[in-house]
């Protein structure tokens, strides 16, 4: 029996060349799906333009004797599962069919449900029979406690009088409570037969969820590297508004244009880039008002932004030479922002940014606003001649800026501005930005003095600031003196290769790129040592076949120390990367979260009441709330739309409509509440608790998680049939 196991939501999704005669062939193997597929097609030629195809076909994946299962998104370890299983039969005589659950791997345990003390049956596999009428279908359940956090297969086949089927799902499980992550990034530079030794401590704190721990060391030969290999996963957070949205776009912009200098470019990076940049362009333009400037929520907000619009045209004209951008819409936002330049050269801001931690300040400071304008302004390669006398006038108000400013933000992004200019004032500027450097052996950075912003202080803006001065750096020609700032970026990278946010991820890794494609002709040849605890040494070889492929050692997850021992000649990024599970909830929260259960006699509907307040101030910037749904509940979609109503400016789901997340433009010390409806698709007893979590979107420090539990039920509440034991039996 064939096992179906190739379950994709599109099927296809393919662009060919058609001949001469204008006919097109494609072949494709069909998924296992039991269903039909709609197919569809367009076509383009230079000459005709867009062709569409008036009918549609459809593909019919059908067997007249199939098993189907209902498995949850995920579901927390230590939870019980009643597996559902329906055998359809739409034979003419009807099958007595058995019906078996593979358990050969031992990733679960199958019980029976016994009050107070299962039942775990010993066994690789689980059987029970079934009769099947023709033309219906019959469900049943398994009980099963998964023991490994992780993916699972479950694999059920399902054997009737003449005919068989067999399928097999993965079902996530995940360990209790919140995960955190650490990433100690190292660059290693090494000159001919060169040597290097480090160790790396690995921290965790005491209280933390059993066999959560996850410990491991990458290697890859290129600075960007990270960045490459994780193009759609940055960041951590969700992308639901405008601002964030860019970082789907930009990177991708980035990494390309690297690429293709350095000769590196693979097919494979080349499809994936440039399908994210269309999706962040098309989405992007979801943001768009009728004036040509973008806003964060689009045209939800009263007015375009200043800030964004210079953000989103600067990006627009760097993609494309990879996708079609709409030129008029380019042209459009560039007007934008000159009607917004003032007599004296100067930018204001015509909207609201909704954090200054995400725009470094360049909106609440017009010297840096208008620095960040004039460069995106000269990304185009027709600015100076079309429009000089702006860019003049914004490069003599940037000057007497500069005498002026005692602000380590302004200063810098004033520095950077001047020299994409070609000012004259250029090395005056950079002098007084170094001066204003924190220089260590190993490390040139750059702080925020408003030292009233913890993470900004320490974090975000410190990112922003060096990640400018090293590309001003490298644009003087100063490589040698730019290596310490690469240091420190590449110290502040998160596993994936981003940063703490969507602006310094955005200037980080252009920064890195900025210096990557000055010694990208440096082929590697490092032999790395990774040594755990003082045990057996494992290696990672790196060499210019595999420079941008990132080589992962897993560790053992009680790993205390890592010693790194490098050789060779070249350049490599190593990343001690650690992670951990606590179930605990803020100790020093900057947000209040309450909560009630309401409507808990049906265990079948769920109604979280949740109540949110800010503690840290008068007001938020920007703020997220993500409330998880208990194992086996989904979102009902429905009610989403009440949630719209209130004041709030987005309202979405992810990780399959088990999570709900709402933005709001901010959030005071005056209580905001709604009610998440959820409905259950799959019974689990012994529920573990889930989490509440209200954050400001850019700066995290200033977050609040809570957990809270449905209605608990145990396992003979779930059980069906011979799975439930006799003190069950009797309880029902």
């Amino acid at each position: 029996i064939k096992v179906r196991q190739f379950f994709p939501e599109t099927w296809i999704w393919a662009m060919v060349d058609a001949d001469k005669s204008g006919k097109a062939s494609f072949t494709s193997n069909v998924p296992d799906t039991i269903t039909s597929f709609f197919i569809s097609a367009f076509a383009l030629n230079e000459e005709t333009g867009l062709g569409l195809s008036d009918l549609k076909t459809s593909v019919k994946v059908f067997r007249p004797f199939f098993v189907k299962l209902n498995l949850p998104y995920s579901v927390i370890r230590g939870e019980t599962v009643a597996i559902q299983v329906t055998v359809y039969n739409y034979m003419k005589d009807a099958q007595t069919a058995k019906v078996t659950l593979d358990n050969s791997k031992q990733e679960f345990d199958v019980i029976v449900a016994n009050e107070g003390n299962d039942i775990i049956q010993e066994g690789t596999a689980k059987e029970k029979n079934v009769d099947v009428a023709p033309n219906d279908g019959h469900t049943l359940t398994f009980l099963v406690n998964p023991k490994k956090v992780g993916y699972i297969d479950v694999m059920v086949t399902v054997v009737g009088n003449t005919v068989g089927d067999a399928i097999k799902e993965k079902l996530l499980v995940k360990p209790e409570g919140e995960t955190h992550y650490i990433n100690k990034a190292h660059l290693i530079t090494l000159e001919a037969d060169g040597k290097s030794s480090r160790s790396v401590d690995i921290e965790m704190p005491e209280q933390i969820v059993a066999d959560s721990e996850r410990v491991s060391v990458s290697a890859i030969g290129d600075i960007l590297g990270p960045a490459i290999n994780n193009l759609g996963d940055l960041l951590r957070l969700p992308y639901g508004c405008g601002e964030q949205n860019m970082i789907r776009l930009v990177p991708n912009v980035v990494v390309l244009d690297y690429l293709t200098k350095a000769r590196r470019l693979s097919d494979k990076v080349k499809t994936k880039a440039v399908a994210n940049i269309e999706t962040g362009y098309q989405r992007q333009l979801t943001f768009k008002h009728s004036d040509g400037s973008f806003s964060a929520f689009g045209r939800e907000d009263s007015s375009g932004s200043t800030w964004l619009t210079a953000f989103v045209v600067k990006s627009f004209i760097q993609a494309k030479p990879y996708v079609t951008i709409d030129e008029r819409i380019i042209n459009e936002s560039l007007s934008f922002l000159l009607r917004h330049q003032r007599e004296d050269g100067s930018f204001v801001e015509s909207g609201r940014v909704l954090s200054r931690y995400m725009q470094g300040e360049s909106g609440g400071r017009t010297g840096s606003l208008t620095a960040y304008v004039l460069a995106a302004i000269l990304s185009s390669p027709q600015s100076k001649s079309l429009y000089s006398q702006n860019l003049t006038k914004a490069e003599e108000y940037l000057v007497k800026q500069l005498e002026e400013s005692n602000n380590v933000y302004e200063t810098t992004i004033i520095s950077y501005a001047l020299h994409l200019y070609g000012s004259k004032e250029k090395d005056n500027a950079f002098k007084k930005v170094m001066s204003l450097a924190t220089v260590t052996p190993d490390y040139t950075y750059l702080q925020s003095n408003d030292s009233k912003h913890n993470y900004y202080y320490y974090g975000s803006a410190s990112v922003e600031m060096t990640s400018y001065l090293l590309m001003t750096t490298v644009l003087r020609g100063e490589t040698e003196k730019a290596l310490p700032m690469l240091r420190y970026l590449i110290s502040k990278q998160n596993a994936n290769g981003g940063f703490s946010s969507t602006q310094d991820t955005v200037i980080g890794i252009q920064a890195l790129a900025s210096f990557a494609s000055k010694v990208s002709e440096k082929e590697p040849n490092l032999k790395i040592k990774v040594e755990a605890n003082g045990g057996e040494a494992k290696e990672i070889e790196i060499n210019k076949e595999n420079a941008i492929v990132l080589q992962q050692v897993l560790l053992d997850p009680k790993t205390k120390s890592v010693k790194l021992d490098a050789s060779g000649v070249g350049s490599a990024i190593v990343q001690v990367s650690s992670q951990y599970n606590q179930l605990k909830e803020s100790e020093k929260p900057s947000f209040a979260i309450t909560h009630k259960l309401e409507g808990v006699e049906n265990e079948n509907i769920l109604r979280l009441r949740v109540c949110t307040k800010y503690t840290a101030g008068n007001e938020s910037g920007m703020a997220v709330m993500e409330a998880s749904l208990p194992s086996g509940y989904t979102a009902d979609l429905e009610s989403l739309h009440d949630i719209k109503k209130l004041d709030v400016k987005k309202v979405e789901t992810k990780d399959s409509n088990t999570v709900v997340v709402v933005y709001f433009d901010k959030i005071t010390n005056e209580d905001i509440c709604l009610t998440v409806k959820a409905n259950r698709d799959v019974k689990l007893a012994n529920l573990k608790a889930v989490p509440i979590t209200v954050y400001d979107y850019y700066d995290r420090s200033k977050k609040a998680t809570v957990f809270y539990s449905p209605k608990q039920q145990s396992t003979c509440d779930i059980c069906e049939g011979e799975d439930c034991g006799q003190t069950c039996r009797l309880k029902k």
